[in-house]
């Protein structure tokens, strides 16, 4: 029973992981001008990136999402999810 309890909380934090980390803090990079110099790095929320936030030298900053750092973020969160269920798993299922 505790078993189940213990699984089923663990799911629920991957799960909370995922939305935070993949929805509400995705990393952005915002670029202007014509050669896309990098302005900054940020984290924002995903609906975030479709808005023009700033204007450099006569340019919109245009935000765009870090699809490596993003990847490497949710793999590390899973790694680390799975490694905590492969070493906090019942003694039966051994």
């Amino acid at each position: 029973m505790a078993d189940r309890i213990r699984r089923k909380l663990s799911y629920f934090i991957y799960l909370l992981l995922m939305l935070v980390f993949g929805i509400l803090m995705v990393p952005q990079r915002g670029v202007w001008g014509p050669q896309e110099e990098v302005y900054n790095v940020t984290y924002a929320p995903i609906w975030m990136l479709a808005k023009p936030r700033m204007d450099v030298n006569g340019y919109m900053v245009v935000y765009e999402l870090d699809v490596a750092r993003l990847l490497v973020t949710l793999l590390v969160i899973t790694l680390v999810m799975y490694a905590e269920h492969k070493i906090f798993r019942g003694d039966d299922q051994r």
